[in-house]
């Protein structure tokens, strides 16, 4: 049984954790009264053996696939006849919109040297590897969320501009505002503190914030996520030993979900494989109908009309909708206004839409629905509740613990937005480049070496003498005289157990570094549970 609810009361999910969306109006719950099941049988469909078979000199690809149609095993399918036929996988790119669905298909080829990536991902690669021929690092430093906020109120404080402390949503939702104004400005390839067309004289102050967090950015060599596309494709465009090295060596590029992609993201693709006879064969998987990044500045209508002009494509169809019963086939079709395609698994009953006036009034149904269920003979773990975002979730799990009903409640947040593990990681920044934002939070966790008030006298000294933090407690026998000895005796204490553990290895694979960062870690009481650190790995 699988519960969708309207407004964002979730279990399941890939909500952003957010209180953005939240529903006051009416809401919709959908029931559907019998589990959907995939079929079994591994057999391909005569529509997807014929995407998979399509000539190896075939040129470009265009597969319009709907809703269910097994479009990313008929990707993996196709690049495993690629691959039989001799193909290198070297010359294979894969980019999908999600890690998971990377992962899934070096899963499903069952082998991990077909290169498969994000968008986002493929760009940081690139830089990793030939960035500093732009002045892109090394090392790249690409800062999450929690180290973006902080930039931004830094950039906002020295605007002038104070925030309630007490008023923490309006301050999130300023703030999430402003980042989202700045990713704008740079899809539309502006400079920083540029004005946006439509902004009124109000917008002058957020320009200059943008413009002050650039700068700082800048000073710390570090990126954010919106600057891996950005400066990924001035990679490409801008040196032509990149550029030109990438692009002899691929040969075949598959494009998931090209509805959904941006106009930046779009100059990746063509200077991956340009539009020429030269370039590497494109096949890219779109239905206009499932775009759903419009408000990031995806236009699915534009994005395909532009592929067809410059690509002149082959195209194929997948109609069969291999995943949801003929009720739900039907009922999806209804509201997209096309006709209905074809289902294959096993009919259940129909979905029911339910409206509500309250959020509280659809965690109270949500209740009912799942004890009907238990009641009907399923188990709790059969019951599944989706939902937009995972605002609003701790009401419906209340209702749901209130009733007894066991809840396993996936992705609460992004793992690496987590403050323990944003710490954990400063360790890594610190061993690749000892930078002050680096240095103060690594000494003091995950446990305390120096006071706040030796904190501030190591801070003003550093200030005083025109060093910085780091460069002072290497040197922090020379000021014997005005930094007590505990203080200086653990600094000496903490930079032995870089320089001895972790420095070392700063040539060696990510991986092994890691391997040696959890066991210091747990010497210095890390606050990390043993069941997180796999996923710290």
């Amino acid at each position: 049984m699988i519960v969708a609810a309207g407004c964002p009361l979730a279990m399941m999910g890939h909500g952003d954790g957010s209180r953005r969306g939240r529903t006051r109006g009416a809401v919709r719950a959908v029931e559907a009264g019998a589990r959907e099941r995939r079929p079994t049988a591994l057999v391909l469909s005569a529509e997807q053996r014929r995407v998979v078979g399509w000539p190896v000199d075939g040129g470009h690809l265009l597969v319009v696939a709907g809703p269910g149609s097994g479009k990313t095993r008929t990707i993996t399918e196709r690049i495993g006849h690629l691959l039989a036929g001799g193909v290198p996988p070297e010359a294979i790119r894969a980019v999908t919109f999600s890690h998971n669905a990377a992962a899934l298909l070096r899963h499903r080829l069952g082998r991990a040297d077909v290169y498969a990536a994000t968008f986002h991902g493929l760009c940081a690669d690139l830089l990793r590897e030939h960035g500093a021929a732009i002045g892109c690092g090394p090392p790249l430093r690409v800062y999450g969320e929690a180290e973006r906020r902080a930039v931004l109120e830094r950039a906002a404080a020295a605007a002038g501009v104070a925030v309630d402390p007490t008023d923490r949503r309006g301050s999130d939702r300023w703030f999430r505002s402003l980042g989202e104004r700045i990713g704008r400005r740079k899809q539309l390839g502006l400079e920083p503190g540029a004005l946006l067309p439509g902004d009124d004289r109000r917008a002058d102050l957020a320009a200059a914030i943008d413009e002050a967090y650039c700068a700082a950015l800048g000073e710390a060599g570090a990126l954010d996520f919106d600057d891996l596309i950005l400066r990924g494709t001035e990679l490409l465009e801008r040196d032509a030993t990149t550029g030109d090295s990438v692009r002899r060596r691929l040969r075949y590029l598959f494009i998931d979900e090209l509805h959904d992609v941006s106009p930046e993201q779009d100059r990746v693709i063509r200077q991956l494989a340009p539009p020429h006879p030269d370039g590497a064969a494109v096949m890219a998987v779109a239905d206009e109908d499932q775009a759903i990044y419009g408000w990031r500045g995806a236009d699915a209508r534009a994005t395909l009309r532009r592929f067809r002009r410059d690509y002149h494509p082959a195209e194929l169809r997948l109609d069969h909708n291999h995943r949801s019963t003929p009720a739900i086939a039907a009922a999806a079709a209804w509201l997209l206004g096309r006709g209905p395609s074809a289902a294959q698994v096993d009919a259940g009953e129909p979905p029911q839409c339910r409206g509500f006036e309250t959020p509280a009034g659809e965690a109270d149904e949500l209740v009912k629905v799942v004890e009907r269920a238990v009641a009907a003979g399923y188990g709790h773990g059969d019951v599944a509740v989706l939902a937009r975002t995972h605002a609003g979730l701790d009401a419906a799990e209340a209702a749901l613990l209130r009733r007894g009903i066991p809840v396993w409640r996936q992705d609460p947040g992004r793992f690496f937005d987590q403050p323990d593990v944003q710490e954990a990681l400063r360790y890594l920044d610190l061993v690749a480049a000892l930078h002050d934002d680096c240095f103060e939070p690594a000494l003091n966790w995950p446990r305390v070496l120096v006071d706040e008030v030796s904190m501030l006298r190591l801070r003003r000294l550093a200030a005083a003498e025109g060093i910085s933090l780091c460069d002072l407690a290497h040197r922090i026998d020379d000021y014997a005289d005005r930094i007590g000895p505990l203080t200086r005796a653990a600094l000496r204490e903490f930079l032995a157990t870089i320089a001895a553990v972790l420095a070392p290895l700063i040539d060696q694979p990510l991986a092994e570094i890691v391997d040696r960062l959890l066991p210091l870690l747990d010497a210095r009481r890390s606050p990390i549970p043993r069941i997180a650190r796999e996923e710290l790995h």
